[in-house]
């Protein structure tokens, strides 16, 4: 019965809950001071068609608050059998800047690189902040077609197969640090 799927939503999107959790804690740890305000967020019912981000950016454009960028990751633990690991860059409904910027990131701290890929449509919260007027990006556990397809299903669990990979994750966490490092700044 949508929009209440029998889901547990391990990968999507657990993974990237805890993916942007980590990077948090990462910063915290490191007493991470930025120059510019930089702000987490989870949104809520993404799946019933991105409420929880619509309601925030939304709210946002109203109240004209100044966002320099966003960066979406929804679903970052999948490593397909026989596929390469990598980091799914969407670039549909994106800003291309950003974009641009996230690919460059990837290059310079990550372990694995970057493949270019689409959704097809408005796929995820990046979506909302794009609709209100602002600069988002979107990075994926892979290739869109190469990304879980056990989501939406009972399935969606981490014990369903060896693809699930926590490794990968990390490497969506470090990518969160960068972005939040390179663009916030830091002050010693």
């Amino acid at each position: 019965m949508w929009p209440f799927l029998p889901a547990p939503g391990a990968d999507d999107d657990g993974s990237g809950s805890v993916t942007i959790l980590e990077a948090y804690r990462a910063l915290i740890a490191a007493n991470f001071r930025p120059k510019r305000a930089v702000e987490f967020h989870w949104y809520s019912a993404e799946e019933a068609g991105l409420l929880g981000s619509q309601a925030v950016a939304q709210d946002y454009e109203k109240r004209s608050v100044n966002v320099l960028a966003m960066s979406q990751f929804d679903m970052t633990a999948w490593v397909k059998r026989g596929a390469p690991e990598e980091v799914g860059i969407i670039t549909d409904f994106v800003d291309p800047h950003v974009t641009q910027f996230n690919k460059e990131l990837v290059d310079k701290y990550l372990d694995i690189p970057y493949v270019e890929t689409k959704c097809g449509y408005a796929c995820s919260d990046h979506a909302s902040w794009s609709k209100a007027g602002y600069r988002s990006s979107f990075t994926i556990e892979s290739a869109f077609e190469n990304s879980n397809k056990n989501i939406h299903s009972i399935n969606d669990r981490i014990d369903i197969s060896d693809e699930f990979s926590f490794s990968h994750m990390l490497e969506f966490s470090k990518l969160a640090v960068a972005f939040v490092v390179e663009l916030g700044g830091w002050s010693d």
